[in-house]
């Protein structure tokens, strides 16, 4: 059946897409901080409670991002429970996944006339979502940077098929400000929204000053960035040192979650084709839509975010599952702009529908012989770890210390922040 455009339809998929990670988050989500929340994020809620919170709290490096938004929205959390649950935490941040579903289906409806094409991008991007093969950042309530980070940015880009006017510069000037004082990989989405407000101020012949007035922030934005960068020299052996590293890592990633690293070659190979049949055979750069203008930004978009990852993490575990969510977005995006490119071309759809339902095929596969076998082990890690806690008649940090490895790598960090008197009171994961 056919989804199309009905707003009730479509919400009724979001809501089950919600309460799948609703789901997941009540059977393996464990109520206790989790290694960097008992440094971080311990530290804000003691600043806090103890009325010696500033504002450069907030911009604070962590590693080498400032994640000033998930500061203020743990906070914000914080405040309305009147205590610490990081389980609360997991359940409110799976929503800015759904804002961000939300918004690609909005998306993608500016442009689809056709109905198969619009029910296929809904349903894989519900699947997509709904599966917990990303189960670290659903099951752990401090990852919502990246959430931020990915819905800021599809928001911003979107934002250029709006008809440009001081609300909507204000709007993506207050958007890109907060990207860099999220993550540090949200610089990626300045650059390639730049490269569409200067396209835009070469095309429009209105409203041009009000681009010039936004390249010109976001110029800013990089150099801003450039001065802010934070290095953290511990963690340049994560990084690739070579061409070679690189070309594996790149290899790895865009071949995920098919069984062999072949497949990044085919997925290269579509994506030529696709580009080279557009060339032959429908090119018209009078036509070019404003709709193909910014899906080829978001494309390059998440495709920079992939290859900032294999350069970070190549020499590293780029199957960590807390960026195993920024591959399927990629798949995502893949799969919308090749639909754009071969719409004109007969066998398309068919050829479409098939590389999707492979892929779902092999997301599923993954998710359930790897993703749910290691969730199940680290939620059991962290519910006997927080039982022992529970248990343990005299707490003090000799006797954390056979019980906080899952937790964090200090005993003695995890004691201090069960017994801070200015947040013991608060902690709404632990019963003394």
């Amino acid at each position: 059946m056919l989804i199309g455009k009905s707003f009730k339809t479509k919400t009724i998929l979001l809501l089950l897409t919600y309460f799948s990670n609703l789901t997941f988050i009540y059977f393996y989500g464990v109520d206790i901080p989790f290694w960097d929340q008992w440094d971080s994020e311990a530290n804000l809620y003691i600043a806090y409670e103890s009325n010696t919170l500033t504002l450069n709290e907030f911009f604070i490096p962590h590693n080498e991002h400032r994640i000033v938004l998930t500061k203020f929205f743990n906070l914000l959390i914080f405040i309305l429970n009147n205590g610490w649950s990081p389980k609360l935490g997991m359940y409110i941040q799976a929503s800015l996944l759904i804002c961000t579903v939300s918004v690609w289906i909005h998306f993608v409806g500016i442009n689809s006339k056709n109905s198969l094409k619009y029910t296929l991008s809904i349903v894989l991007s519900s699947i997509i979502i709904s599966l917990p093969y990303y189960w670290e950042s659903i099951l752990w309530s401090f990852m919502n940077s990246y959430y931020f980070m990915i819905l800021l940015s599809f928001i911003a880009h979107v934002l250029y098929l709006k008809r440009m006017n001081l609300s909507v510069l204000l709007l993506l000037i207050l958007l890109q400000s907060l990207l860099i004082l999220n993550i540090t990989s949200g610089i990626l989405c300045i650059f390639t929204t730049l490269g569409l407000s200067i396209y835009f101020t070469i095309k429009l012949k209105s409203k041009r000053y009000l681009y010039n007035i936004l390249i010109s922030f976001q110029l800013f934005l990089v150099f801003l960035q450039y001065k802010i960068w934070v290095v953290i020299p511990d963690h340049n052996k994560y990084r690739i040192s070579d061409l070679s590293e690189l070309i594996e890592a790149v290899e790895k990633i865009f071949s995920w979650p098919f069984p062999s690293e072949i497949f990044s070659y085919l997925i290269f190979l579509i994506l030529l084709y696709s580009i080279l049949s557009k060339l032959v055979f429908s090119w018209n750069t009078k036509s070019i839509s404003n709709y193909f203008i910014v899906l080829n930004a978001l494309f390059v978009w998440i495709s920079l975010q992939l290859f900032a990852i294999a350069y970070g993490r190549g020499n590293s575990y780029v199957y960590s599952s807390r960026y195993l969510l920024f591959y399927s977005l990629f798949f995502l995006v893949f799969i919308e702009y090749i639909s754009f490119l071969l719409k004109n071309i007969n066998f398309a759809p068919k050829f479409i529908l098939s590389i999707s339902a492979l892929y779902v095929v092999f997301l599923f596969q993954f998710t359930f012989s790897e993703s749910i076998h290691l969730m199940n082990l680290h939620s059991g890690k962290r519910m006997e770890a927080k039982l022992l806690l529970e248990k343990s008649k005299n707490l003090n940090s000799i006797e954390l210390r056979n019980i906080s490895g899952e937790l964090h790598p200090d005993p003695n960090r995890v004691y201090q922040v069960i017994m801070n008197p200015y947040l013991k009171p608060f902690h709404k994961w632990y019963t003394f």
